[in-house]
């Protein structure tokens, strides 16, 4: 998010040498348009030892201005999220060498290791915005192997970024936009959507951990803001403190807010959301790191000791269900059943084939059954699955599918087909049906989720949510979700004799 001026960012975050240029909210304006495709990645530098690709982990901090508060709330809090809950659970899942942490405000810096000390320092705090687009986008491809920029993430088996949020926008969300067009105006929630898509697409898990910590700084809509605006905020904090049971043992309180600047600032106190993203293609490592994580947290108690301090969530991948089709059998006997043969099936590569032999006499129902086996892990609640049979083959008579529903859930199943020979001429024929899967979004499903009830509307009025957290989450885990296909197959090889 855009927060303020900063001086020397390169230098002042390693550095006790560097003091602030001052603080006036009038001083301080939003990034411009080419912001994005002015940032060289100058930070990950060549002259550092090159890093095994997919070994140890890379941290990434937003230090842009409006962390401050965390600092200030209460700066054992981040010591003990990064000390305790992040390097403890890296070391124990042994994925702390090769280890690097990063300063991200407008560019990623590398080259000397932010450390917990200054982590609880405000004055580390102090980059106009946090470009998170730079810490995940993959960069150009350069014209000569020796001029192309690293990935900030594939040298390094898990990424892990420590944000506040996405920048605030004054355009509406974008949900088909690519990263090259998302994010011309800035990292705001479509640009990481976009971006995180992408890295999904090239096989990244994603996590996102919420976690409530201890706040008292300034905050920043990123917006000129008015009395009106204002009033809403403060009404909106009131109402929290008279009924959101979820804050219980946390008071919310707004002041002085300045109407003249463009950052439409104002103190805020009591809690706010600290998000952490993992990214890693090792998605067994991705799930074990996040649990553990999680299990620290909630041992250190480093919260703001809220109802619900931690929430997470998995935005990809979805395993889900897998489906197989494994015998077929005759189900009547006697009269024109009789004419019908079943012979042995055999499966190859996930389609069972059934010989059936018949007579110009012969109709029988043959039952094909297989099972449903779940993944890693169930299909995450705001997914809806649905599974059914589907003819893949031109329609035609000799084989139909007699109503046969499949549920979605691990189990037997099975699909009952009508053999009809009766009418067909001399010859064969081939027949084939698919257990065909659907995935997509529940959007009922997805307003009960935390990162749908927890999404700020706007950046102003709400500075206890997340600003467009639930277009962000809707849009990259819809996006791991949705999906359809044939998850196994039966072909009958129909011989009329």
């Amino acid at each position: 998010m855009i927060r303020g001026r900063t001086a020397m960012v390169a230098l002042c975050v390693a550095s006790a040498a560097c003091s602030s240029k001052g603080g006036s909210d009038s001083g301080r304006r939003a990034s411009t348009n080419n912001t994005t495709t002015a940032r060289p990645n100058n930070s990950v530098q060549t002259a550092r030892p090159a890093v095994p690709a997919g070994s140890g982990t890379r941290i990434v901090v937003d230090v842009s201005e409006s962390h401050q508060g965390f600092a200030r709330g209460r700066a054992l809090a981040l010591e003990g999220l990064h000390g305790q809950v992040i390097e403890a659970s890296l070391a124990s899942q042994g994925l702390n060498v090769p280890f690097e942490r990063c300063a991200l405000d407008e560019q990623l810096h590398c080259q000397s290791a932010l450390t917990i000390q200054q982590l609880r320092d405000p004055n580390t705090y102090r980059g106009r915005s946090g470009a998170l687009d730079v810490a995940l986008r993959k960069p150009p491809r350069a014209p000569r192997p020796d001029q192309q920029q690293p990935d900030p993430l594939d040298p390094f088996r898990v990424t892990i970024l420590v944000t506040d949020g996405a920048q605030s926008s004054n355009t509406p969300f974008n949900a088909a936009a690519t990263g090259d067009v998302a994010c011309t105006g800035g990292a705001d929630p479509s640009c990481i959507a976009a971006l995180l898509r992408q890295r999904i697409d090239e096989g990244y898990g994603v996590w996102v951990l919420r976690l409530r910590l201890p706040f008292n700084g300034r905050y920043f809509s990123e917006r000129r803001i008015d009395r009106e605006m204002f009033a809403r905020t403060t009404a909106h904090i009131a109402d929290v403190n008279r009924n959101e049971r979820s804050w219980s043992g946390v008071t919310l309180a707004a002041r002085r807010p300045n109407f003249t600047g463009d950052s439409g600032s104002f103190e805020f106190s009591g809690a706010r959301p600290l998000l952490l993203l993992v990214l890693t293609r090792d998605i067994p490592t991705g799930r074990l790191l996040v649990n553990e994580m999680l299990r620290r947290v909630r041992t250190e108690r480093i919260g703001a000791g809220t109802a619900d301090d931690i929430a997470s969530s998995e935005w990809a991948p979805f395993e889900g269900y897998d489906a197989r089709v494994t015998t077929a059998a005759r189900m009547d006997s006697g009269g024109a059943a009789d004419e019908v043969r079943v012979d042995r099936a055999r499966v190859q590569n996930g389609t069972l084939t059934v010989p059936v032999t018949c007579s110009l006499r012969g109709r029988a129902r043959v039952r094909v059954q297989g099972s449903i086996a779940q993944g890693s892990l169930p299909p995450p609640t705001f997914a809806d699955v649905r599974f059914e049979w589907r003819r893949e083959t031109p329609a035609a008579r000799g084989v139909g599918l007699a109503p046969s529903a499949i549920r979605a859930a691990p189990g037997p199943f099975e699909g009952v087909f009508d053999v009809d020979c009766t009418g067909l001429p001399a010859g064969r024929f081939r027949y084939t049906w698919a257990v065909w899967g659907q995935w997509q979004l529940s959007e009922q499903a997805a307003q009960r989720e935390w990162w749908f009830t927890e999404n700020a509307p706007n950046s102003y009025e709400m500075p206890e949510r997340v600003f467009g957290l639930a277009d962000m989450a809707r849009n990259v885990a819809g996006a791991g979700v949705q999906r359809a296909g044939a998850l196994s197959r039966v072909t009958f090889e129909l011989t009329r004799e």
